[in-house]
């Protein structure tokens, strides 16, 4: 049994080492470009509180060292929030919502204005409407800052995918074929 158990662990990795796959975080020469790309993104200020919110988590996980003085990046995002009541009682009353933050986003080249990547992710969040009215405000907002939170690091990672897959194409088209 032990046997089987090895044999498939090795198949298992040669198989991955054979498809391509090689992981986006670690200590590679592309995962330090692409955080210095990601470094470079500044993030368009956003009017509500949510988009505040959104706009502080979206640099923290971006640029965690602090923003650069010039970027060579922007990233504009359009937010829209939805409540929807998930369970009625009875008495029509509703007890519980699913709170959707959804961020449509686009990568923006700062100096020639062109649209490098465009993109929506969405976060979906429940909570609860109980008797007391503070008890509910406090857990709305726990699932708008949950959601926010989870929105910009699905951002965060498919930026760093563009970057990784624009600098992989980059390498290849520069590549010189052997002879």
């Amino acid at each position: 049994m032990n046997r089987l158990i090895t044999w498939f662990a090795l198949i298992t990795v040669l198989g991955l080492a054979g498809c391509g796959f090689r992981p986006l975080y670690g200590e590679t020469a592309t995962s330090a470009a692409v955080t210095a790309d990601l470094e470079s993104v500044s993030v368009d200020p956003m009017r509500s509180q949510i988009g505040v919110e959104l706009r502080n988590h979206l640099i923290d996980r971006l640029t965690p060292t602090g923003q650069r003085g010039s970027a060579r990046y922007r990233l504009a995002v359009e937010i829209e929030e939805t409540r929807l009541g998930a369970a009625v009682r009875l008495d029509a009353s509703i007890t519980r919502y699913n709170y959707r933050l959804t961020a449509n986003y686009q990568l923006i080249d700062a100096e020639t204005g062109d649209i490098l990547f465009a993109g929506s992710s969405f976060s979906d969040v429940p909570y609860d409407v109980v008797e007391s009215q503070l008890a509910t405000v406090y857990s709305r907002f726990d699932a708008e800052s949950r959601a926010a939170e989870a929105v910009s690091e699905d951002i965060k990672i498919r930026l760093a995918l563009f970057f990784d897959s624009h600098r992989t194409e980059t390498a290849l088209l520069t590549a010189s074929p052997a002879s």
